[in-house]
C-alpha cells in the first residue's frame, strides 16, 4: 500500500457486503490455505437476509446502532485479530476460526425482532446477549452442528455481554476461550473504531431509551460519558480479554504493509474529537456531527412524531 495518511475506513468499505465478504475470506485464505470456510459463506448469506427482514418469521433490523454495518465491522475485526493472534504465535485451528466468524455474525442478532414482536428491538438491549445465543443454538441445530461446536459458539457470544466476566464462562478449550474473547474484543473495537461512531451514539441512545435504561436523562450525557466508557473498555480489553488487540499492528504490517494499528488510531481520533465536542460545543453539539446523515435522520424522525 502507499505511505501517506491512511484511516481505517479507507481499506475496506463497510457499506458494501461483497468486499466485506472478500476481504474476510482474503484473511482466512491468508491462515487457512486449505480450508473452504462454506459453512462461513451460508452463515454470512443467512445473517444478511435475516438482518434485511428476508428470513421467515422475522422482521427486518430496527435498531440503526445495533445493526448490518456493525455487525460486518465486528467480523472484520474478528478476521483481522485471529490473523494478529496467529502471527503472534497463537495455534487457532480452522475449525474454531469460522466458528469465531460464525459467532461475530451472530452476536447480535437477538436485537432482530420475530414477526408481530412490537418496538424496534431497543427494549431488549438488557437481554439482547440470550436471545443471540438462543438463535445461534437454534441456528446451528438447523445446520446440523455437532453439539460442542454449538456449545462454543454460544460461548462465543456469551463473553460480547459486558454484564458477565468472560472467564467465568466454561469453555470446551484453550481454543475456544482464546477465540470467545477475540470476538468480545471485536465487538468493542469495531464500534469505538467506526468513523460513524460518535454519530451512531444518537441511535444508541434511543435503543437504552426504549430499554428503559435511565443512566442518560438526554443524548448529551451519553456523549458525555463515552470517555469513561472508553476507560471501562480498555480495562476490559487488559484484564478481562487478554490485551489481544495489542498485536493487531501485526496483521496491518503484513497485510497492509502499515506499522500501525488503525483500530487504535481511529479510536483516539473519535475521542479526540469528543473531547472537543464537550468541551466546546454542548450547546451545539449536533451540527458537529455530520457524518452518515445521521442527525438529519434523527430531526425528520424526531419532526414526524410531533403531534399535529
Amino acid at each position: 500500500m502507499a505511505t501517506g495518511i491512511v484511516d481505517l475506513h479507507m481499506l475496506v468499505d463497510v457499506e458494501d457486503l461483497d468486499t466485506v465478504l472478500a476481504e474476510t475470506r482474503l484473511i482466512m485464505e491468508h491462515c487457512f490455505p486449505e480450508r473452504p470456510f462454506n459453512l462461513f459463506d451460508r452463515c454470512f448469506e443467512d445473517t444478511v437476509r435475516l438482518f434485511l427482514g428476508k428470513q421467515y418469521g422475522y422482521q427486518p433490523c430496527k435498531t440503526e446502532y445495533h445493526d448490518l454495518r456493525h455487525t460486518l465491522e465486528v467480523l472484520l475485526a474478528t478476521a483481522r485479530l485471529i490473523h494478529a493472534a496467529i502471527l503472534d504465535g497463537s495455534e487457532i485451528s480452522p475449525r474454531g476460526a469460522e466458528l469465531a466468524l460464525n459467532a461475530s455474525l451472530m452476536h447480535d442478532v437477538g436485537y432482530i425482532q420475530k414477526a408481530g414482536e412490537k418496538g424496534t428491538g431497543g427494549q431488549y438491549t438488557l437481554v439482547h446477549v440470550e436471545r443471540s445465543v438462543d438463535f445461534f443454538e437454534e441456528y446451528g441445530q438447523k445446520l446440523l452442528l455437532p453439539e460442542d461446536d454449538i456449545e462454543a459458539g454460544c460461548c462465543m457470544i456469551m463473553a460480547t455481554s459486558l454484564a458477565l466476566d468472560p472467564d467465568t464462562i466454561r469453555y470446551r478449550d484453550n481454543e475456544t476461550e482464546l477465540l470467545a474473547k477475540i470476538v468480545a474484543s471485536a465487538d468493542l473495537l469495531g464500534q469505538m473504531a467506526d468513523r460513524l461512531y460518535l454519530e451512531k451514539l444518537l441511535f444508541l441512545y434511543r435503543e437504552f431509551l426504549e430499554a428503559g435504561v435511565l443512566a442518560y436523562p438526554h443524548e448529551f450525557d451519553l456523549l458525555n460519558q463515552t470517555r469513561a466508557f472508553y476507560a471501562t473498555v480498555r480495562r476490559r480489553l487488559d484484564e478481562n480479554l487478554g490485551s489481544l488487540d495489542r498485536s493487531l499492528f501485526l496483521h496491518f504490517q503484513e497485510r497492509w504493509q502499515l506499522d500501525r494499528d488503525l483500530y487504535s488510531d481511529s479510536i483516539a481520533l473519535n475521542l479526540q474529537f469528543l473531547d472537543n465536542l464537550i468541551e466546546n460545543h454542548k450547546d451545539d453539539y449536533r451540527e458537529k456531527l455530520k457524518r452518515g446523515g445521521i442527525v438529519d435522520r434523527i430531526i425528520r424522525s424526531e419532526g414526524a412524531n410531533l403531534p399535529s
